[in-house]
């Protein structure tokens, strides 16, 4: 689309953001919690399978723009950070796709992009559709394509190849999300510029 937004991964880039984008690592534990950045020296808000990124802003103010799986985990910390006063509505996006109740990130991109070296990573196809997977979110789904190719899956597996996705999507930026599901990372983007503006 033609969108500013278009441009978000080389602002991000130009402005030395990129670090702090965070994709925690998977986990069973769905609590959402504040930490520190020790490389940026930043504060970020994050849940299990969720993104989100904290802006600098001038002393004795807060900028802040996350971007959630829509997943129970993702939905809890909003709930809770909104109810804490932690965010306000202006300060979030969570990822729906049509036809899930649940979504992840990873349900933005475009397996096709991604299907040979996917499979050459874990001989493992992302773009079959195993009985049970239609409509899941993205690790639900995933994890009955590796069983239907005799694969294990667990949080061990699930992160390492989610950080393998992410590097994948770094790296194919340019093409890697699904054209229909745009829309998501669109609003974001635009939330993000007008705070990246505003500081």
């Amino acid at each position: 689309p033609a969108s500013c937004s278009v441009k978000m991964p080389m602002i991000c880039s130009s402005e030395n953001l990129d670090r702090f984008i965070v994709r925690p690592f998977v986990g069973s534990d769905s609590s959402s919690k504040w930490r520190k950045n020790p490389v940026a020296g930043q504060s970020y808000f994050s849940t299990w399978n969720s993104t989100s990124l904290i802006l600098p802003a001038p002393a004795g103010s807060r900028s802040v723009q996350c971007f959630l799986d829509s997943d129970e985990a993702g939905v809890k910390a909003v709930a809770k950070a909104t109810s804490d006063s932690i965010l306000r509505q202006a300060d979030y996006n969570l990822i729906n796709v049509q036809g899930q109740k649940e979504a992840e990130l990873e349900d933005l991109l475009d397996a096709k992009k991604y299907k040979a070296a996917f499979y050459s990573e874990f001989e493992v196809d992302p773009t079959i559709v195993p009985p049970g997977a239609k409509g899941q979110k993205w690790s639900v789904a995933m994890e009955k394509k590796f069983l239907a190719h005799g694969k294990l899956w667990n949080d061990m597996i699930e992160s390492q190849v989610k950080i393998w996705i992410a590097n994948f999507a770094k790296s194919n930026i340019d093409d890697i999300v699904i054209e229909a599901r745009f829309s998501q990372v669109d609003a974001f983007a635009k939330s993000l510029i007008n705070k990246l503006q505003a500081t």
